[in-house]
């Protein structure tokens, strides 16, 4: 993508310069001395944006493995049952983390996948 700020009405526009139906955009944009902002666009993040985006990362991770928490997803007398249930345990104990702690690089685990068992587990005498 190049992208081109308008000096009339400040907005940036972007072409995709490998469709050649916007060729003649392009050329538009150079020809009326549009600046180009390539380099500079999309504008980064503010640190406050990159800790708004973290905490709501985690809050989506935090929702999709919502199921993990149900009772009898991991009562071995219901079938099927969540095996690993720890791991998911473990998984949402760091994402809250980073959903009550935000940062602004995250470095996200990896989400557990679920293993179910097909049979009552032998309790303990």
């Amino acid at each position: 993508m190049r992208y081109f700020k308008n000096p009339t009405y400040l907005f940036v526009y972007g072409f995709d310069e490998t469709d050649t139906s916007q060729d003649q955009l392009i050329q538009n944009a150079i020809d009326e001395k549009w600046e180009e902002v390539t380099g500079n666009w999309p504008p980064p993040l503010s640190s406050e944006e990159l800790l708004a985006l973290c905490k709501e990362k985690a809050q989506m991770f935090l929702q999709q493995t919502d199921w993990s928490e149900i009772p009898s997803v991991s009562d071995s007398s219901s079938i099927p049952y969540l095996v690993n249930v720890a791991d998911f345990i473990d998984y949402r104990r760091t994402i809250r983390q980073l959903a009550v702690n935000p940062v602004i690089n995250p470095i996200w685990p990896d989400m557990p996948k679920e293993q179910w068992g097909s049979t009552i587990a032998a309790s303990s005498s």
